[in-house]
């Protein structure tokens, strides 16, 4: 598996349908996604990394909380599992 280029991710400026990685401080440079449909994509895309590492914190916190209380691992939804697989390209 390829990594993702590490966030954060920035959405370009009003007008610009473009989504940076961190070193994108010029135009193209760090250029993570151009979106030709919707500025609200872009603002969802920009979101991915941090998106994906609150998932995983997500599913940790309830295993943490569940094992306090039952002792045990809560099976994660196989919806979860699935979608932190393909975001990271394991699907």
């Amino acid at each position: 598996m390829s990594e993702h280029t590490p966030g954060p991710w920035s959405a370009g400026i009003p007008g610009n349908p473009s989504v940076y990685g961190p070193d994108g401080m010029v135009e193209h440079s760090g250029l993570i996604a151009r979106v030709f449909k919707g500025r609200k994509n872009v603002q969802l895309i920009a979101a991915a990394p941090e998106l994906l590492a609150a998932l995983k914190d997500a599913i940790e916190f309830a295993n943490a909380a569940n094992n306090q209380i039952a002792g045990q691992d809560l099976p994660a939804s196989v919806e979860w599992l699935a979608i932190i697989a393909k975001a990271e390209g394991r699907s």
